[in-house]
């Protein structure tokens, strides 16, 4: 009688036992579908405000090389009421800088999506060469009117 309710109380610790460690499992496998899920939730929302971030900053670039284009086209006009001497002195200078806003709008719609950490140094060169080129319209033109 000792030995079979030894048995049985064995038998029965066993399946305790046996239905803790099921329900337990089957817990860490809900825990981490819903971590799975979470992360998968954060990484849509981390495109999405990288996508809208880089549609953002695309847009003001253009809208800062057109404001280029105009004020290379008002020192183009400008020059032109200057003699021949001085026209010819700021030809190249113009033409270059008409290069380099074309060249800086070729490279922004040429990028290509290559990670945030690629993006954050496109848009730290780009930036730079923007702020130069403008530097340089604003340097000509005082140039001349000195």
């Amino acid at each position: 009688m000792k030995k079979s309710i030894i048995t049985v109380a064995v038998f029965l610790l066993s399946v305790l036992t046996i239905n803790t460690s099921c329900n337990s499992s089957e817990e860490k496998v809900n825990n981490a579908q819903e971590n799975v899920d979470k992360a998968h939730e954060e990484l849509d929302k981390a495109k999405a405000v990288y996508e809208s971030e880089r549609l953002q900053f695309a847009l003001e670039s253009e809208e800062r090389i057109k404001e280029n284009e105009i004020k290379i086209e008002e020192l183009k006009k400008y020059i032109n009421t200057k003699n021949e001497e001085i026209k010819k002195a700021y030809e190249n200078s113009i033409s270059s800088l008409e290069q380099k806003n074309k060249m800086l709008k070729i490279r922004m719609k040429d990028y290509k999506e290559s990670g945030k950490e690629h993006w954050e140094i496109f848009k730290s060169e780009f930036n730079h060469d923007m702020n130069e080129l403008l530097e340089a319209i604003k340097n000509l033109h005082k140039d001349d009117v000195k």
